[in-house]
């Protein structure tokens, strides 16, 4: 872990990319958040969020992280996001329904956020 550059070039889209489990998660900065373990949906179609598992800060965990303006550099998916937002973010793993996840996180990012 640690810092990794800010990208300067464009990345890579990320519903272009096959798989996204196990990428690092890079904030804004382009420091380590965590890593994605896993997408919604996880059916084959082009993924709404990511579910990111923090490696630090107060309350690590897997968040859910919308992947609009996400980019693939190299081995990480980079997120437009302070890395407080995305630990503000809902809980991956809180509710029992994906559907209620899902719900939540959609009404915490307002769209085009």
């Amino acid at each position: 872990m640690g810092r990794k550059p800010v990208p300067k070039q464009k990345g890579h889209d990320v519903h272009r990319i096959p798989s996204l489990l196990g990428l690092w998660a890079l904030d804004e900065n382009g420091d380590v958040a965590g890593f994605v373990d896993g997408t919604y949906p996880d059916d084959g179609s082009a993924p709404e969020f990511a579910h990111v598992r923090l490696l630090r800060g107060r309350f690590p965990g897997s968040r859910l992280i919308p992947l609009d303006g996400a980019e693939v550099h190299d081995r990480a998916v980079w997120f437009p996001l302070a890395y407080a937002e995305m630990e503000d973010a809902p809980d991956a793993e809180r509710r029992r329904w994906p559907y209620e996840r899902v719900a939540e996180a959609r009404a915490h990012w307002p769209q085009g956020w």
